[in-house]
C-alpha cells in the first residue's frame, strides 16, 4: 500500500512527464522538498507550470521550446531547487506566480543565464506585489521618454493609481523610491520633486530602466506573438 508521499509523487510524475527534458529532474527535487504542509503549493506549482508551458508553446512543441544547454547540468538543478523552495515559502499566490514565470522564462529564453535568474529571484524576494504592480505601470508606459514632462508624469501616475487602486499617493511614492534604489526605475521621484521647484528635470529616456524592462519580462508570461522589443505608447 502506498503512503501519502508515494501517492503524491505518482501524480507528480504523471503530470510533469508531459514536459520533456526537465520532467525527471523536477520530480526528483520535488520529492526531496515534499511535506504534507506544502502539498497544496506543490500541486499548484506542478499543475500551473504544465498548463502555462502548454498554453504558451503548445503541447507538441515543448521539447523545442526548452533551452537544453540551460537545463542539462547540475547548476540548473540548484537554480530549480532554490526557486521551488522560494515558491513553497511564499504566502501570496501572486508572488508564487511571478517565481513560476521566472522559471518558465529562464528555461525557454536564449538570453537566460544562471546569474540572471538568481539576480531576478533575489529582486522578487526584496519587493512586494504592490511594487510589481507599479513596475508593470512603468512597463506599460515604457514608450514615454520624458519628453513632455508634466503631461508624462501625470499619465504615468494615473496608470499607477489604476494598478494599485486606493493606495495613498505618499505610499506610492515610497514604493517608487524602492524601485529606483533597485535600478528598475529611475528619475521619476526626482522629476516629480523638481517639477514643483522649477529645478532641471531629466528627459531623454524611459523611466523604467533596461534592467527593469528585462526583469519584468522574465516574471510575466508574454504571448509568443509579442515582440518583446516592440512597444506601443499607451
Amino acid at each position: 500500500c502506498m503512503d501519502k508521499k508515494d501517492m503524491f509523487m505518482t501524480g507528480v510524475k504523471a503530470t510533469i512527464s508531459a514536459v520533456p527534458v526537465v520532467g525527471g529532474s523536477f520530480a526528483s527535487i520535488i520529492s526531496d522538498v515534499y511535506s504534507d504542509r506544502k502539498e497544496a503549493k506543490l500541486t499548484e506549482f506542478i499543475e500551473n507550470f504544465k498548463v502555462e508551458m502548454e498554453d504558451k508553446y503548445g503541447s507538441d512543441k515543448l521539447d523545442a521550446a526548452i533551452v537544453k544547454s540551460f537545463v542539462e547540468n547540475e547548476e540548473f538543478l540548484d537554480i530549480f531547487e532554490n526557486l521551488l523552495i522560494d515558491i513553497l515559502h511564499q504566502r501570496t499566490k501572486e508572488k508564487r506566480s511571478y517565481l513560476r514565470h521566472l522559471l518558465i522564462n529562464s528555461i525557454t529564453k536564449q538570453s537566460a543565464t544562471y546569474d540572471k535568474t538568481e539576480s531576478f529571484q533575489r529582486i522578487l524576494n526584496q519587493v512586494t506585489v504592490q511594487h510589481l504592480l507599479i513596475l508593470s505601470a512603468f512597463y506599460d508606459c515604457r514608450e514615454i521618454h520624458m519628453q513632455q514632462l508634466d503631461k508624462d508624469l501625470d499619465e504615468i501616475m494615473k496608470c499607477i493609481k489604476e494598478k494599485v487602486d486606493g493606495l495613498p499617493e505618499e505610499t506610492i511614492k515610497e514604493l517608487i523610491r524602492d524601485l529606483e534604489s533597485l535600478n528598475l526605475v529611475n528619475y521619476f521621484t526626482h522629476n516629480q520633486a523638481n517639477r514643483l521647484s522649477g529645478a532641471p528635470m531629466y528627459g531623454d529616456h524611459p523611466y523604467i530602466t533596461e534592467k527593469g524592462r528585462e526583469f519584468y519580462r522574465y516574471i510575466v508570461l508574454e504571448p509568443q506573438s509579442v515582440d518583446a522589443d516592440h512597444c506601443e505608447r499607451i
